[in-house]
């Protein structure tokens, strides 16, 4: 016998519930479909829509309260008997480290137990009746919009009414701010003097052309070309 995973909603009502069996315990669950925690399980032996006895096992896990179901692959009158199905449900629940109960239906008359056993089941699955639920996301808050601009190139701040003052960097400056009064200077023209003197290895140079000294020999002049260095 093979449980596999059920993807269609488990319509259950009470007149279709046979019996319930709900786990002991609460192992730490590591199965695929849920993430790694303490779980709840049950099994429940029921009709589906059509009739057809079936046998579902439900796990519940405690920290994300996402729940998924396994239900019996094909007909279960095809096998020897309920009993045989039962058993296979319990070992296929123990494997995931869940003990189970006795039946729900052996402590009363079944009139009398089918509501509440339906409303264990409900409280034990969530409101989807053990449907597989998708871990929920949180929602993602959309990006801010661009406040909506005006024909004359200004921005219309939302949330404020016509009484309202805006304030501008310009305004909030202090005209006062000698901090800010000493970057306002213009600055000088190009080839204007430096405000800081020149060294004295630095002296501007003349726009004279230099003449040799007077001891120099310059090559050429009065020399035949060999001597000259």
């Amino acid at each position: 016998m093979y449980f596999a995973l059920r993807r269609e909603l488990l319509d259950l009502s009470a007149d279709r519930l046979c019996g319930l069996r709900l786990s002991l315990n609460t192992p730490v669950a590591s199965i695929a479909e849920l993430p790694a925690g303490p779980a709840r399980a049950a099994v429940a032996i029921h009709e589906e829509i059509d009739g057809r006895p079936n046998i579902t096992v439900g796990v519940r896990s405690l920290r994300s309260q996402a729940a998924v179901i396994f239900s019996l692959e094909g007909d279960l009158n095809e096998h020897s008997s309920l009993a045989v199905g039962i058993d296979a449900a319990l070992s296929f629940g123990e494997n995931m480290g869940f003990l189970f109960d006795e039946d729900e239906f052996d402590s009363g008359p079944a009139e009398e137990v089918r509501p509440r056993a339906l409303g264990l089941w409900q409280d034990l699955m969530g409101p989807a009746l053990g449907q597989s639920e998708v871990l929920a996301q949180p929602p993602v808050a959309p990006a801010p919009l661009a406040p909506p601009s005006l024909p004359d190139g200004s921005f219309e701040v939302e949330g404020l009414d016509d009484d309202s003052e805006v304030l501008l960097l310009e305004e909030l400056a202090d005209p006062e701010d000698e901090l800010a009064n000493a970057f306002a200077d213009e600055p000088g023209e190009i080839g204007a003097e430096p405000l800081v003197p020149l060294s004295k290895f630095r002296h501007a140079a003349s726009s004279e052309p230099l003449s040799p000294c007077a001891d120099e020999v310059q090559p050429g002049v009065g020399e035949p070309p060999s001597a000259a260095k």
